[in-house]
Parts: structure tokens; C-alpha cells; sequence
């Protein structure tokens, strides 16, 4: 594979967490063409569309420095005229247990085939569009410490017409080029190792139960890991000490409890102290507490050794 691309991006940074961006590029379809191979990576993940198809979806596991990526024969996707390439591309901004953080980026060649050769390129350079995608939910937790982000999605929020050819992305942003091939953290880049994933739907048949449900009235879900550790975007367990502090507003005196939905290992809490009064969290997951009405002072000693760090809470008190 004789790489002309280069990997692109926006001024998003090198790291942002949980960022999700969109990727246009229109073009001309030659005439009599044999062939049209589409070489394309991305740094965390990358989903491919071509006018308006879904195509496919990647790269597999794999390290920063020996990169891998996948290769699609698209040219019975392609129309007389004018044609789009689509591509939605989350980073992570943080290692996982089957990917390692490198810098956000994508870099796609399409060659096109008359007679065995190749006739013209289509790269990834300045000339692309785009746009984030605000459809994800940015402010999302963790699936666990071994996986990425939970997925939050808002249809209403983002155009679902952006892949298609005829969409208007005269608003969109032109990328920045980072570099061609053999830029770091990407040194090398190689074909894909294993079969593609085929992705099918399957129907229920029967309802074999139902259950009645009554969520807490009140989660949150804080990560601490920017304050304590700004700059690791490893996936491995530390240790640390801190305090976390807020303060939470009642309308009248009343009591109810405070919730710990997870264990210790995978979530971050400790003994806290509520209106001066301390309270010990061991072995139960639950705390009865009681708020005066007005302002309540929370503070919440978190200190310990953790794998993931995210404070959840979930709050249980009167309407």
C-alpha cells in the first residue's frame, strides 16, 4: 500500500474525551473504471459511509505504532457523478483494556482502477469537511474501566441527512493535516489481520418476564480523573488522596438515603461527612442521612487506590 493520504482532524486537541466528529468529501466518479479501493484508519474508532450507505466499521485492536486498517471495494456504491464519502469518527481521549490513547485522527485513500492501474487518488488533506457531531452526549461514563464510553445519543440534535450526497456542509470546517504516513503516534499501518465483524439484526420472540422498576430519584456521575491525573490517559488502576465537596439544597428538613451503586474498585467514594456528621460506608452500598432545609455542606473523603474514577451517588428523599 503506497500511502499518499494524510491523517486529518479539527482544533479539537490532540485528546478530547468522548468526542465524536463527522467527515464529508464530495467528488467525481471517473468514467470506466474497474476498480475503487478504499484504504481508511482512525484513531479511536470509525464508522465508513458512502452516499448515504453504510459501508463499514473499524479499526480492530491494535498499537498506536503498528496501526491497522481496513480496505473496502466500494465501487458498486459509487453513482455517475457526483459521490460522498461519509465518515463519523469517535476518540476516546483515554486508554481502554483493548486500545491504547494515541491522538485523534483519520486518514483515508480511495484509488481508483482502469486496466490494473491506478488511474486517480482521493485523499484525506484540508480539503475535507468537518463538524462535530453533537448528537453523542459528551458528558457520558464509562461502560467499565475494561471499556470506552457509554453511548448517549439525540437524533434531534444533528442532521441524520449529513451522509448523504446532496447535504449542504457549505457551514462545516475545513481539516487540519497532521502529517502523511509514518506521523507519530501512527508509525506504520497494516492491513487488517481478521475477517470483517458482519453486523445482523435478530428479533425477540417471546417475553419470557416483566418487572416493575423504581429508579432513584436523583444519579450523578463524576469523573475525578481530570483533576487527579490530567495528563495519564492510561488504563491502569492508581492511588491517590482527595476530597470531593458540594453542597446540596433541600427544600425542608427530611430524610432518605444516599446510594453507591458499584463497588469500590469501579467506583470512587468513601466516609463523608453531612452537616458535620460523618458517616462510615463499609460493606452496605446505602446510607441513611438527613438534610435540614436550605443548604446541606457535603464533603466526601475519596481517597484510595481505584481502577476507575467515577463518583457515583444516587439520591433517594421525598418529592
Amino acid at each position: 500500500m503506497d500511502w499518499k493520504a494524510k491523517w486529518i482532524w479539527d482544533t479539537s486537541g490532540e485528546h478530547p474525551r468522548n468526542y465524536w466528529l463527522a467527515f464529508r468529501k464530495t467528488f467525481d466518479r471517473p468514467e470506466d473504471i474497474d476498480d475503487a479501493v478504499l484504504n481508511i484508519t482512525a484513531d479511536s474508532r470509525y464508522v465508513l459511509y458512502i452516499n448515504g450507505k453504510r459501508i463499514g466499521f473499524g479499526p480492530v485492536r491494535s498499537w498506536p505504532f503498528e496501526y491497522s486498517y481496513d480496505s473496502y471495494h466500494i465501487k458498486d456504491y459509487l453513482l455517475p457523478g457526483k459521490n460522498v464519502i461519509a465518515v463519523l469518527v469517535t476518540h476516546f481521549g483515554i486508554s481502554t483494556f483493548q486500545y491504547i490513547e494515541g491522538r485523534g485522527g483519520l486518514i483515508v485513500q480511495l484509488d481508483l482502477y482502469r486496466g490494473g492501474d491506478i488511474v486517480e487518488s482521493l485523499i484525506t488533506d484540508e480539503s475535507w469537511k468537518n463538524k462535530e457531531h453533537t448528537g453523542f452526549q459528551r458528558a457520558s461514563v464509562r461502560i467499565s474501566c475494561q471499556q470506552a464510553w457509554a453511548e448517549i445519543f439525540n437524533a434531534n440534535s444533528f442532521s441524520q441527512d449529513w451522509i448523504n450526497v446532496d447535504f449542504d456542509d457549505s457551514h462545516w470546517s475545513y481539516s487540519i493535516e497532521l502529517g502523511g504516513y509514518g506521523t507519530e503516534p501512527w508509525k506504520s499501518l497494516i492491513p487488517r489481520d481478521i475477517p470483517y465483524l458482519t453486523e445482523e439484526p435478530v428479533y425477540p420472540r417471546r417475553i419470557v418476564s416483566l418487572k416493575e422498576v423504581s429508579p432513584l430519584k436523583t444519579h450523578i456521575s463524576l469523573d475525578v480523573r481530570p483533576n487527579f491525573f490530567p495528563e495519564d490517559y492510561s488504563a491502569n488502576p492508581k492511588a491517590f488522596l482527595g476530597y470531593i465537596a458540594t453542597v446540596i439544597e433541600s427544600p425542608k428538613d427530611m430524610k432518605g438515603r444516599i446510594v453507591f451503586p458499584f463497588g469500590k474498585w469501579v467506583s470512587v467514594y468513601g466516609r463523608f461527612k453531612l452537616n458535620g456528621k460523618v458517616y462510615e460506608v463499609r460493606n452496605e452500598n446505602e446510607i441513611e442521612v438527613e438534610l435540614k432545609s436550605g443548604e446541606n455542606l457535603f464533603l466526601m473523603d475519596i481517597s484510595g487506590r481505584y481502577h476507575e474514577f467515577f463518583v457515583h451517588m444516587g439520591f433517594d428523599f421525598e418529592e
